[in-house]
């Protein structure tokens, strides 16, 4: 569904691309979800040295219909001493129960499939999982967006998985511009 926006965001000045990857429980999506019935929603993000994975935190929680079904698993393969924090105070007090930081220096980094392998280990009895880059934006209600959408597929596809290579990204000027969010295009596998 092209209402779906999230962005990939620049990083020291070069553009990059990303793959955002949407999943399920086999026994989550049995008919569309409703506020009050729909289970956790594990985000993981593969930092490497990106200073945007905080806004990108702060992001996921503001735009969330409901930020108390959202945990986020963060692998920040950084040097602490100068790369900044991960994810800012103020998500770390707000929601400091829903975040878990797994810490890395980037000289022991393997790699962004390796990252994301370790993410998934974090996945317990959550009935989503989104992968996403740790320089990306939401539109308000993602998380209800891409539940209605999932559950859409099962329609005609037993097990979908909803996927996008998002657009490229130039940094807006504030953090939390949404007005310089394109769109791009959700595909259901």
């Amino acid at each position: 569904d092209s209402r779906t926006e999230h962005e990939v965001l620049e990083f020291r000045g070069r553009e990059r691309w990303a793959i955002t990857a949407f999943m399920y429980r086999a026994d989550t999506v049995a008919s569309a979800p409703t506020l009050t019935s729909v289970p956790q929603i594990l985000v993981a993000i593969a930092s490497y040295r990106d200073e945007e994975c905080l806004h990108t935190v702060d992001a996921l929680f503001r735009t969330a219909s409901i930020p108390d079904r959202v945990k986020v698993a963060v692998l920040d393969q950084s040097d602490h001493d100068t790369d900044g924090d991960c994810v800012s105070a103020q998500a770390r007090e707000e929601w400091q129960t829903q975040i878990g930081v797994h810490t890395l220096h980037w000289s022991l980094a393997k790699g962004p499939c390796w990252a994301r392998a370790m993410l998934q280990q974090c996945l317990e009895d959550e009935g989503y999982y989104l992968q996403i880059d740790s320089h990306m934006r939401f539109v308000d209600g993602w998380d209800e967006l891409l539940m209605r959408q999932l559950a859409d597929c099962q329609k005609i596809a037993a097990k979908p998985i909803l996927s996008t290579y998002p657009l490229g990204y130039h940094r807006p000027v504030r953090a939390n511009a949404a007005s310089s969010l394109r769109r791009s295009l959700v595909i259901a596998l």
